[in-house]
């Protein structure tokens, strides 16, 4: 049974159940060591056959609802005690199982029930998020509603389990009630808009790997594309350039006959002109590194890292 999360939890579970007049409200708290959902609290809202106190005077009935509420989950720990530890003297105000209806021992006996995500109404209104809603659970099967032969006894006829708080809030009434939304959006204000913000949904295991999708908006992937080709026009002004210095090689090679001529006939050369193969070569290969340079490089197509992002939620759960 997990530890209860405080008066404050009790106070919209009391707050919400009198608002809607049912017989009992339940959190199912999550217990991330065993990844199941077991009791955290409650409040018990229904009939009651002996009242036991010990204050001498008069309490309210709100203030007796609370007292009862507590007088059953002692009794409950009082029982579980029982079975292995010798019975101790308890409090004359402490309550005996005689001293129950049949809905008061409901509600007592939900304290020993436990459901995985996805089993059970519970169980499934947390795996799914969304409400469970079922109508006559006194009169369903065991597989449909593993309570239903304590809810035959007790005739609790109608249940409802609301995925809120990290956890489950159970409502529950002798009455048959057919589902309505206003009844979830109603009860819903009370945990929603009288808590601070808690940790987010836990995974459904201790360690969970976050999606790299989901932290894009802190790493947002790179996207990488080829270059663009060059246009029909590009091309046709390349070739024309080419052209160009074809015709300027081919002069320029005519006067270097003429003057080689001219050479041999005077015997000399120009005053300061020097003519060598290399610039020749150098001439000549021009036109291939302009090629280069107008051609696209290769594109390294890499993937942007997956941070990986693990994280372990811890809980309180006792017995």
């Amino acid at each position: 049974m997990a530890a209860p999360l405080g008066n404050r939890l009790q106070s919209m579970l009391q707050a919400a159940v009198q608002s809607v007049h049912w017989t009992y409200s339940l959190f199912w708290q999550l217990c991330p060591q065993q990844v199941i959902l077991v009791w955290g609290d409650g409040y018990y809202n229904g009939a009651i056959k002996t009242r036991k106190t010990v204050q001498p005077m008069e309490v309210s009935a709100e203030e007796a609802s609370l007292q009862r509420s507590q007088q059953l989950r002692e009794l409950y720990e009082s029982l579980s005690a029982g079975e292995t530890n010798p019975p101790t003297r308890r409090p004359c105000a402490a309550l005996s199982p005689e001293d129950l209806t049949e809905s008061e021992w409901f509600y007592l006996m939900c304290v020993s029930f436990s459901f995985p995500p996805g089993v059970g109404l519970p169980g499934k209104a947390y795996a799914r998020r969304q409400h469970v809603w079922l109508t006559g659970a006194n009169e369903v099967d065991s597989k449909t509603f593993s309570r239903a032969i304590l809810a035959k006894s007790a005739r609790i006829q109608t249940v409802v389990c609301i995925p809120l708080l990290d956890g489950v809030v159970e409502f529950g009434t002798t009455d048959k009630v057919q589902e309505d939304l206003n009844f979830i959006h109603h009860v819903k204000t009370f945990f929603t808009d009288h808590h601070h913000p808690l940790p987010p949904k836990p995974a459904l295991s201790e360690h969970s790997t976050s999606n790299p999708i989901s932290s894009s908006d802190h790493n947002p992937a790179v996207m990488y594309t080829v270059a663009d080709p060059p246009n029909p026009t590009q091309n046709d002004e390349m070739d024309e350039e080419e052209e160009e210095e074809d015709e300027e090689e081919e002069e320029e090679e005519e006067e270097e006959e003429a003057e080689s001529a001219s050479e041999e006939e005077t015997g000399g050369r120009i005053p300061g002109q020097v003519t060598t193969p290399e610039m020749e070569d150098v001439t000549g290969a021009e036109p291939s590194e302009l090629m280069q340079l107008e051609m696209p490089e290769d594109i390294r197509v890499g993937s942007p890292k997956t941070d990986r992002t693990t994280w372990t939620r811890t809980s309180i759960c006792w017995r």
